[in-house]
């Protein structure tokens, strides 16, 4: 972690059993401690691979968001 800088978008499912939501949540902790900008998105009822089509969708729009804010623009 002491290498990390890059401004990161965690996104998992609450019922993830292959990648549990509370890696996510000390993954978070870890990039606040060293003031890296970091968003946790927890989506309560979708596992590892969502099902939903609304929960991929504002899962996508929050992503487009994030890159528009953090990500590096070469244009």
């Amino acid at each position: 972690m002491d290498k990390v800088r890059t401004p990161t978008y965690i996104c998992t499912g609450g019922k993830d059993e292959r990648v549990p939501a509370s890696q996510s949540y000390i993954l978070k902790r870890a990039l606040d401690s060293r003031e890296i900008p970091a968003k946790i998105q927890i989506f309560s009822n979708e596992g590892h691979q969502f099902s939903s089509p609304m929960s991929g969708f504002t899962k996508i729009t929050e992503e487009l968001s994030w890159l528009k804010k953090y990500g590096k623009d070469d244009n």
